[in-house]
């Protein structure tokens, strides 16, 4: 009798471990389902994010050609990074194209922002920059020192190129501690690739 109740026990257990095992699994797949969804959305927003900004610059494109003015180009550019991005301040600047020009520069934000060496530096080599929560403290302050007594403290700049040189750049920027992501970074690269398209069409049309 006893060997027969060890066996019914035996076989509870055995039963109670496989249903433990299949309760894990189940979690596991539901994690996994959890993730491949929060991906999705992620990717899909996106893409909302990313049709937005060139469906704005196809219509940019479509004022100027009614009204030929490239301020008006650069004002509805950054003001669609204000707002796609949702920061404080956004910038523009065109590099001059001889000695006997200057640089174009529109910012929107603050009344004026002068950029640190180092940032010049980086994007006339074609490079990206993402740096968040400049402090004293921070090991590149040294290269961002300008911007933080201005009261900035996070920036993401990418370069404005035009066959293969860089002509300028476009930057956002924070006065309120930020943690820009890499998708920020992306977003910001679609809007300085398609703008300095147009730019250079614009500069062409408005010859």
């Amino acid at each position: 009798m006893n060997k027969i109740l060890d066996v019914i026990i035996g076989i509870m257990l055995i039963g109670l471990l496989v249903i433990g095992l299949r309760i894990r699994k189940r979690k596991r797949d539901l994690k996994d389902v959890q993730i491949k969804y929060q991906k999705l959305l992620f990717y899909n927003e996106d893409l909302v994010q990313q049709a937005k900004i060139l469906e704005i610059l196809d219509n940019v494109t479509a004022e100027f050609v009614k009204e030929p003015n490239l301020e008006n180009i650069f004002n509805h550019i950054i003001d669609s990074v204000k707002e796609i991005l949702k920061v404080e301040i956004s910038y523009i600047e065109l590099y001059p194209k001889d000695k006997d020009s200057t640089s174009f520069v529109l910012c929107k934000g603050v009344e004026q922002l002068k950029l640190d060496n180092y940032v010049y530096q980086k994007v006339s080599q074609g490079h990206s920059i993402l740096i968040n929560n400049i402090s004293p403290t921070h090991t590149e302050y040294s290269n961002y020192q300008t911007l933080y007594t201005q009261g900035i403290v996070s920036l993401n700049v990418a370069p404005l190129i035009s066959r293969s040189k860089v002509t300028g750049l476009i930057g956002i920027f924070t006065r309120s501690p930020y943690e820009f992501s890499g998708k920020e970074l992306r977003l910001l690269t679609i809007f300085s690739s398609q703008a300095s398209i147009i730019i250079e069409n614009a500069s062409l049309l408005e010859k």
